[in-house]
């Protein structure tokens, strides 16, 4: 019995010592970046519940960190494609051994989101900073469809206005959810 406490406690002990690992790599690593800060349970829920997904079409997360977004999206909507783009080599790792223990059949790559082709994304969705949605905008704008719907979660696109707006007093989140469409 004691050899299986002593086990247990090696377990966590490299389990914490990964996860510092992971921290510190992220922390060297992500200057120039956003930091892996997923989305919120309650968030996707409700991004799901209040914003119609399309019938059909790839479903394209930016920054898609450990996929729990596109993992939420194919439960809810399995027909969709789902596609992730993500540059931390950690967030990419977790989001494949999520993938497989959840059996979510759903594709997140390593490339970075400013280099993508996102011209047949039917809906795209974004957890990014100020600085990254203002990068973006013009990519955005010039490479989706017109009609093509993009959703932030919390911060807004510094020129374009929503066409809907999910405020923390009506979702209970700490942020608002938007929605906007490309012209």
């Amino acid at each position: 019995m004691s050899t299986l406490i002593r086990l247990g406690q090696l377990s966590i002990i490299i389990i914490g010592i990964a996860w510092i690992s992971f921290l510190v790599y992220e922390l060297i690593q992500g200057r120039n970046r956003a930091p892996f800060i997923p989305s919120s349970r309650k968030a996707i829920r409700v991004i799901l519940d209040n914003i119609p997904l399309p019938t059909h079409g790839i479903i394209v997360d930016l920054g898609a960190g450990d996929g729990k977004f596109l993992r939420a999206v194919k439960r809810h909507a399995p027909k969709l494609t789902s596609l992730g783009y993500e540059i931390s080599p950690l967030a990419l790792l977790l989001a494949k051994i999520k993938n497989i223990l959840s059996r979510t059949p759903m594709n997140v790559l390593k490339q970075d989101m400013f280099s993508a082709n996102l011209s047949e994304a039917s809906l795209v969705f974004c957890f990014l900073l100020p600085h990254d949605l203002k990068r973006l905008e013009h990519k955005l704008q010039t490479e989706l469809k017109p009609g093509t719907r993009v959703v932030s979660n919390t911060f807004s696109f510094p020129t374009w206005h929503p066409e809907l707006e999910l405020p923390p007093n009506k979702t209970g989140l700490h942020g608002f959810i938007r929605v906007y469409v490309v012209n």
